[in-house]
């Protein structure tokens, strides 16, 4: 039994028949049943042993049967279903997402400005990832996808395992550029917030302030002078 790369969680069955009992002589016969552990990244493989014991036995009238159960290291019947036994291997899948964040800073930043960004995923070939990106609904492994994204916007992309790899670039126009990840570089065993922010700054002129600050005075004083003038002219009259 196999799982695809489209599978996610869930359980797969296996079932073993032993077929025309003609030639079975009665008795006990155990079994030692194991998984093959593969090399799937990010799957970690059940390394229990099962052992299964079938009892094969004949009545009055010569009718064979079989009862299979599950028995521990001892030969103790694990459970209390003496007729069927399910053997379960849990095998554990983990993967991580990927998360792209814009931010803008500096005071000459255009908040309605929009950046071409550009992602690439390299996992196992043929393997997709989900992902949120407007009109791509998956990307497959080693494809080129572009996307734009503004201030505060993000973009998501699901179901990196831990040697999967990842580039983040864009288009940063006239700003200044910081957290691009332009080396492929594998996510790990956790998630991976990648925050590209762009800066643009411009420096505000000091010297207008300075002249206009002389000419306010002298219209500050010349305006408490006409006040002190007019005072004195009513007392005077």
């Amino acid at each position: 039994m196999a799982f695809n790369n489209e599978d996610t969680q869930g359980t797969k069955t296996l079932e073993l028949e032993f077929g025309d009992l003609d030639d079975v002589v009665p008795g006990k016969y155990k079994y030692t049943i194991k998984e093959t552990e593969g090399n799937i990244d990010g799957i970690s493989y059940d390394k229990s042993e099962k052992i299964f014991e079938v009892t094969v036995s004949i009545d009055e009238n010569g009718v064979k049967s079989v009862i299979a159960v599950e028995v521990n290291g001892e030969g103790n019947q694990v459970g209390e279903d003496d007729t069927k036994t399910n053997l379960d291997f849990t095998n554990t899948y983990t993967t991580n997402p990927l998360k792209v964040t814009k931010k803008l800073a500096g005071n000459a930043r255009n908040l309605n400005d929009k950046f071409t960004f550009t992602i690439t995923i390299n996992g196992a070939e043929g393997e997709t990832y989900k992902t949120n990106i407007p009109g791509n609904e998956t990307i497959t492994s080693g494809q080129a996808v572009n996307f734009d994204l503004g201030h505060e916007d993000s973009v998501d992309v699901y179901g990196l395992s831990p040697a999967d790899t990842y580039t983040v670039t864009e288009d940063e126009k006239d700003y200044t550029s910081e957290g691009e990840v332009e080396d492929p570089t594998a996510i790990g065993d956790t998630e991976k917030n990648i925050i590209v922010t762009n800066t643009k700054t411009q420096t505000v002129p000091t010297g207008l302030y300075d002249n206009i600050a002389p000419f306010a005075l002298v219209i500050v004083v010349a305006g408490a002078f006409a006040v002190i003038y007019f005072k004195r002219n009513r007392q005077e009259a």
